[in-house]
This record gives structure tokens, sequence and C-alpha cells, in this order.
């Protein structure tokens, strides 16, 4: 398996697509926005890219932050997930709060944060507005990247253990720059849990993708690190490429229907 082959690579981030990948998200998604979000956002880009990974540092003083990053929901029910209870107390009265709580609580984490963002937009404190647009985008991010979805994350139930990073960070770090993300408009989110749930619906598929791709390109590369990603890349860099794509267009539309639901107020002109 590849995990053998790999055994001697140096470890990448296990973080959601990396520090350099949630950037990049996070710094996309303004090409999505309406005028004048989008100029105002613009001009905040720096910050959008600088805070994308606080979530990450908040796990090594919170011990529940952890959990808000994925959702392995294929623990908890089928594909493709119809029954999912929508509302986190009735998740929790289905299967259990433990293990809800074991398999994560990412989509409700981005409800709470529109709603931060609806607030702080309502209360013209854009400082703060921007501040959490960037901390909506790591979660956003998260839901986007398959291997977030999924009980078999680091592909320990099939023999892939390493592959969470190697796709996310490995993969995205070495051919990053090539990449072309696709930005869509903003389009107003009715429904946010079922943004995200369409998001998992989505990306999952994707899971026995990249596990086939990694144990081929294990065997393919015969202990070669470059060569490795090199085939990993051909297999499923477009994926990744998308996926990414999608989480800026989503993070755009996030922030789109926050700041109509605060009733479009007007960001300010002036530093």
């Amino acid at each position: 398996m590849a995990a053998v082959c790999l055994c001697c690579f140096a470890a990448a981030s296990a973080f959601g697509w990396g520090g350099w990948g949630h950037e990049r998200i996070n710094g996309n998604c303004v090409r999505g926005l309406p005028s004048p979000l989008r100029e105002y956002f613009a001009s905040k880009k720096a910050v959008l890219r600088k805070h994308a990974s606080d979530p990450d540092a908040w796990k090594y003083d919170d011990a529940d932050e952890a959990h808000y990053h994925y959702l392995d929901i294929d623990a908890l029910e089928p594909y493709p997930f119809n029954d999912f209870p929508r509302d986190l107390e009735e998740a929790y009265e289905t299967y259990g709060e433990d293990r809800v709580k074991t398999a994560g609580e990412l989509p409700w984490r981005i409800e709470a944060y529109v709603q931060t963002l609806t607030e702080d937009f309502s209360d013209h404190r854009w400082k703060d507005a921007v501040f959490t647009a960037s901390v909506l985008g790591h979660y956003v991010a998260d839901l986007h990247q398959p291997l977030h979805v999924t009980e078999n994350h680091d592909g320990q139930l099939t023999g892939n253990e390493g592959i969470h990073s190697h796709f996310e960070s490995g993969l995205v770090e070495r051919y990053g720059d090539g990449m072309v993300l696709q930005v869509s408009s903003a389009v107003y989110v009715r429904d946010v849990f079922d943004f995200c749930m369409k998001a998992v619906r989505s990306g999952y598929p994707l899971v026995e993708e990249i596990m086939e791709a990694d144990t081929s390109a294990g065997q393919r590369a015969g202990g070669n690190e470059e060569r490795y990603y090199a085939e990993l890349h051909r297999a499923v860099g477009k994926a990744a490429e998308r996926r990414m794509g999608e989480a800026s267009s989503g993070l755009a539309s996030l922030i789109y229907t926050a700041w109509v639901n605060a009733k479009k107020p007007i960001p300010p002109t002036k530093p």
C-alpha cells in the first residue's frame, strides 16, 4: 500500500488544505463578491489570508475546537445522507451527543459564523466582520475537503495512512501555483445547512477516488517522494483545484448572504 511505500516521507501539515491552501481560498473569495463588498474586502485581503488558519491554532487551547473542523458523516448515516438531521439537538437525540461530537459538528459551526457575520454587518463592526469572514472561510474550506467528511479521513481503514496530509498539503503546496481556482459570482444562500449538505454530498464520492489514487501513486513511485506527488497530482490534482475553487465561491456566497440579511450596510470607504 501507499502508506508502506511512503513511510520515510516527511509529514506535511495535518490541517485542512494546509496553511497555504487556506490562505489561497480566503483570498480568492473576493473575486466572487459584488460591489461594494468586493472593493472593501479586496482592500482587506491581507487580513483574510492572515487569519485563514486561526481556527487550527485554537485547537491547542480548546479541546472542543477540533470537532468543528469535520463531519465524519458516514459514521452516522449511509450515503447520500438524506436522513441526516438538520438540527444539532436532534442529531444528539438521534445518535447520542458523544457520537456526534466524535463525528464532528462542522455544518453547525458554519451556521453559527454566518449568524455572527450577519450581526457584525448589522452593527457596522467592519473590522470584526473581516475577521469573522476569515474564520468562516477556514470552516468552509474544511467543508470542501473530501477527507473532512468521512470516517476514513486518513485512509486508516483502507491501508492509505497519511493520505490526508498528502492530499491537502503536500499536493497543494507543490502544485498550487499552477492551479487556477474558478470562483463563481456570489449567490444568496437561503438555507445554510442545505448549502453545507450539498457540499458534503458532492465531495464524498471523491473519497474513494483519492484512496485509489494514493494506492496507485505509491506503487508507481517506488519510494520516490516527488514521483509519488507527480502521480497523485495527475490523478486527483484537478479535483483538489476544483474543490478549492468551490470553497472560495461558497465563502463569497455566505459573506454576501450575511450582508443581505443585515440589510446591505454600506462599507466604509476610508481605512
